[in-house]
């Protein structure tokens, strides 16, 4: 197995450590010299091809993929390069920020049977899948809201918040939900720099009824990574940055009908709290760059493919969409 990584930006140099780490990494491009030297001279990078012309290795036929990680708006030129030179390809998040660019990336991976995989990393986290193993239990009942904060102060891009951390929790709710959005409303502001949004809250109803909303910002004292799940039975909080970071909480409302007022009663159930256990324990990186390489050996579609990127990329351009507008968005 031998790909090459496109990219040396803010998640590049993380994605050359885990792919030599593997040990199918044979080469590494970026248009700037200045972050190839960085690692050129590395010794444990020695193995490595550093170079500017990417597309040097499309006609190499002992190449079998390619990982992208570049700026979201280059993204769909670089995978139809590849894909229509037969590699396989990883794109880190978003797919595209195109609707129709990812439609076109999913066309075409089917037609010719190529692997795309899309850096949705949390769907490789072990609490994560302990969450969605929770919820698929049926322990805390039907899940009807969630609400989720990704604050911090920075990182400021020339991209707004929403296109740089939404897709993360969009494929987060997805993964959790098992359905898809119906439509999204969005509204955003800017403070530091007034003509990108910093601050954002997101509301996206999905086809089976449930709502979940996300508060995004760079602005923010805290560094917060929490998800309130709420279902007809129980209650669950993922913390990130927790110790224990998942807590099922055995509390609710239930309702009672006293149809001879027809009228309703409530009863407010405070239950027991416990953390489960997650007994993996493993680099979501690595465990989702391992996962890529199994589906190309194994010619199999991955869990994060390119029906799954469009499936966040969706959303997410109807949320850039509602900024804009200020209105519902239908999917």
């Amino acid at each position: 197995m031998k790909l090459v990584l496109v990219g040396l930006g803010y998640w590049g140099p993380n994605l050359l450590r885990v792919l030599n780490k593997i040990g199918v990494l044979s080469a590494v491009f970026d248009l700037d010299d200045s972050k190839l030297s960085i690692f050129r001279d590395d010794p444990s990078y020695s193995n490595i091809n550093f170079d500017n012309d990417w597309e040097t290795i499309l006609s190499n036929k002992d190449i079998n993929g390619v990982v992208i990680a570049t700026p979201p708006n280059t993204h769909y030129i670089i995978a139809m390069k590849a894909l229509r030179a037969g590699k396989h390809v990883f794109i880190e998040k978003p797919m595209t920020l195109n609707v129709i660019e990812a439609e076109e990336i999913v066309k075409f991976a089917i037609k010719n049977s190529l692997i795309v995989s899309v850096g949705h990393i949390f769907l490789f986290v072990p609490e994560i899948n302990k969450v969605k193993e929770i919820i698929d239990s049926g322990e805390l009942g039907d899940v009807v809201y969630i609400h989720a904060s990704r604050l911090n102060l920075g990182q400021f891009q020339k991209a707004n918040v929403v296109a740089d951390l939404a897709p993360h929790d969009i494929s987060f709710f997805n993964y959790l939900m098992g359905c898809g959005v119906k439509r999204v409303h969005a509204n955003g502001y800017g403070f530091i720099n007034k003509d990108v949004v910093e601050v954002a809250k997101l509301v996206f109803e999905y086809t089976n009824g449930a709502v979940c909303d996300l508060h995004l910002s760079w602005l923010d004292p805290r560094k917060k990574r929490v998800t309130s799940i709420i279902g007809t039975k129980k209650m669950l909080i993922y913390n990130m940055f927790a110790d224990e970071k998942i807590k099922v909480y055995d509390r609710g409302v239930d309702v009672f009908d006293t149809s001879e007022y027809a009228t309703y009663m409530l009863a407010y159930r405070h239950g027991d709290v416990y953390s489960p256990h997650c007994d993996e324990i493993w680099e979501p990186l690595q465990r989702e760059c391992e996962h890529f390489i199994e589906s190309i050996e194994n010619k199999k579609q991955p869990i994060t493919n390119a029906e799954n990127g469009l499936a966040v990329v969706k959303p997410l351009c109807a949320a850039m969409e509602s900024l804009e507008t200020g209105e519902w968005v239908e999917l």
